[in-house]
């Protein structure tokens, strides 16, 4: 009987070392970005439409009197700007949300002009932040894009938003992601119908979760080495009591809330959800990401391809590839 208490407990540390592991292999970032966002606030030009009101009088002669009908047709036309016609001036807006009490932090790029522009909501990896894919939110502003990026909500060391990184999770970071992208919408100055979401590694998988939950709202979907290997049942683990409350990792804490969503959601099942067009950009030599995944995405979504960066490991960011095959994408969609 005491070997066999032995022999268990031996097989218990053997499957939280080889957790240890994997887990650290899938969480690692090539790097963490920090950045000093500008705190100031502009005032954004709201103007997005022209109206031409049209008045005509008639006059009707009862008993003697003359009595005006003054009738009032107002047409209201609202310009659909069309993406790389022209170069526009830029503007800057810190754009705050909140989600039950925190605070989500981010910056809205824009281009200064009447009409309506597409839009598109860009999410950060885990334990990075909006910093990664600033550079490229001003690039396309001046091609007629309002592109907005933000810190999730316990989302990292050095992010700007509330919360805890106990309390994150893909769920808790999809339920962020709502809020900004309903808010971002609603602009007067974008066009809800030409919307789209972008994201990097855990952050490639919310958006992800994002257009398969919501296909109707989302006109394409940019994946940057989208961690789909994420997803998993973590069920016995839980119940072995082999993931704690709370874990330091990569200077990081995450609680067991991290690992009870990730047990609730198939990703590749809701991928499938999702019809408008992909691209899904993922390096060849992605050790803790492998592009299997990605390749298996690009089976699983109808209109969706997969392009290899050759040679690219984790977390590359915004670098000519990607620049060049989003900004394609946005454009093509958005100019139909």
């Amino acid at each position: 009987m005491e070997e066999d208490d032995k022999s268990m407990k031996k097989s218990i540390k053997s499957r939280i070392l080889c957790f240890g592991v994997a887990f650290s292999l899938l969480f690692a970032q090539a790097s963490v970005e920090s950045y000093a966002a500008n705190s100031t606030t502009s005032k954004s030009n709201t103007a997005t439409s022209s109206s031409t009101s049209t008045t005509t009088k008639s006059s009707t002669t009862t008993s003697g009197s003359t009595s005006k009908t003054t009738t009032t047709t107002t047409t209201t036309t609202t310009t659909k700007n069309k993406v790389g016609t022209k170069t526009w001036k830029t503007q800057k807006i810190v754009k705050e949300f909140k989600r039950n009490g925190n605070k989500i932090y981010g910056e809205i790029y824009r281009p200064v002009g009447d009409g309506k522009f597409p839009g598109i909501v860009i999410c950060h990896g885990f334990n990075s932040n909006c910093g990664y894919a600033r550079e490229f939110a001003q690039y396309l502003a001046t091609k007629g894009v309002v592109a907005y990026i933000f810190d999730f909500i316990g989302g990292g060391t050095n992010v700007k938003s509330g919360g805890n990184t106990t309390d994150m999770s893909v769920l808790t970071e999809a339920q962020d992601f709502n809020v900004v992208f309903n808010g971002i919408r609603s602009l007067s100055y974008v066009d809800e119908t030409r919307m789209f979401v972008m994201g990097e590694s855990q952050g490639g998988y919310v958006a992800t979760y994002i257009a398969g939950t919501r296909p109707k709202d989302i006109k394409g979907l940019i994946a940057l080495y989208p961690a789909y290997n994420l997803g998993g049942d973590y069920t016995w683990m839980l119940q072995w009591g082999l993931i704690p409350e709370k874990m330091n990792f990569l200077g990081m804490t995450v609680g067991r809330k991290y690992f009870e969503d990730l047990s609730k959601v198939d990703i590749y099942k809701t991928m499938a959800n999702f019809t408008g067009k992909t691209v899904i950009i993922h390096g060849t030599a992605d050790y803790l990401v492998p592009i299997s995944g990605s390749e298996q995405a690009v089976k699983t979504m109808k209109n969706a391809k997969l392009v290899k960066v050759q040679g690219g490991e984790h977390g590359f960011g915004v670098n000519s590839t990607v620049r060049t095959e989003a900004y394609n994408l946005i454009k093509e969609l958005s100019n139909k």
